[in-house]
């Protein structure tokens, strides 16, 4: 494990891989995607190559190599269950967290109304970047907690970077989900894995203008997967829950690495 893991990039989250074993991580069907396939590597614009139809994505040139994506959705079924925050007796599913989208749309539309818009790419700007890592530093600050933002978006008509848990709870633990979208019929699979658990004291350093004690503090994998050779597009974050005008919601408060 760790010789393969030393090709991958450092674009590429690695948090899912801590306290796994290979097989746990490289399961059989997957393995078969890998030896099965024949091409030996296709390369697929842009995005450099993949192998197993997606299962693995790489790139290189002349004498360097590395590994940036893995897609592990197709071994992985509804039936399964990782590990799930569990807050007052239910469980977060992945309706509950806000995370950027693929286009980033909905960070840069945060940064243009709490901060400014750049006028050119927001990526070019090392204060959207800060924004985006550091967000729990800007909450109650420059970001007003429940407040919404009207984006008249045919879909998304309005978001928020605080986010009700009623709503948004299950029952029994509940990672996965697959739905189709109401605009143009793309069916995705969004699942979450909870991957470390925080003291609660790093609330008043991730999110210093917050004067409430956070409940509970987790690191969280998200992965959203559309198909198609892109493969599956992965988000890793630090999220805390707490209480505000009577009612749980959950909160960015860092982002530490997404791969796409």
């Amino acid at each position: 494990m760790k010789k393969l893991l030393s090709y991958v990039g450092d674009k590429l989250d690695l948090s899912y891989f801590q306290n796994k074993s290979f097989d746990e991580v490289f399961t059989e069907e997957f393995r078969t995607r890998i030896l099965s396939d024949e091409t030996g590597g296709d390369r697929v614009g842009w995005r450099g190559w993949m192998l197993g139809d997606g299962a693995v994505w790489y790139d290189g040139y002349r004498d360097s190599f590395s590994i940036t994506a893995f897609n592990f959705t197709k071994a992985t079924s509804s039936e399964e269950t990782p590990a799930a925050w569990k807050i007052d007796n239910k469980y977060l599913t992945p309706n509950c967290f806000v995370y950027m989208s693929l286009s980033g749309d909905n960070y840069e539309e945060f940064f243009d109304t709490y901060i400014e818009n750049p006028g050119t790419n927001h990526w070019n700007d090392p204060r959207f970047h800060d924004f985006y890592i550091n967000i729990g530093t800007y909450l109650n600050k420059e970001v007003p907690l429940n407040h919404t933002i009207k984006t008249g978006w045919p879909g998304n008509p309005e978001m928020s970077l605080t986010k009700q848990l009623e709503g948004c709870l299950s029952d029994k633990p509940e990672t996965y989900i697959k739905r189709t979208t109401k605009y143009g019929g793309w069916e995705f699979v969004e699942k979450y894995e909870v991957i470390k658990s925080f003291d609660l004291k790093i609330g008043k350093e991730l999110a210093p203008h917050i004067n409430k004690n956070f409940e509970s503090i987790k690191q969280v994998t998200l992965t959203q997967d559309g198909g198609g050779s892109i493969g599956a597009q992965r988000h890793s974050t630090i999220y805390g829950v707490l209480e505000l005008n009577g009612e749980k919601v959950i909160l960015p408060l860092k982002n530490l690495k997404r791969n796409y």
